[in-house]
């Protein structure tokens, strides 16, 4: 990854496809659909380390 961005190619790290798997998931499991904006303040305090 670093050495692409160097190069000047685009890079994504993958946040938007593991918030999408999960409301997949959650989806599935329940039957019902979760509020992603929710899902991705959540992932982002946890990476953050602030959860």
């Amino acid at each position: 990854m670093k050495t692409a961005e160097c190069l000047g190619y685009p890079t994504l790290n993958g946040l938007n496809m593991l918030l999408l798997q999960g409301e997949e998931s959650y989806r599935l499991f329940t039957g019902e659909m979760p509020d992603l904006e929710v899902m991705k303040k959540v992932v982002e305090s946890f990476l953050l380390n602030e959860i």
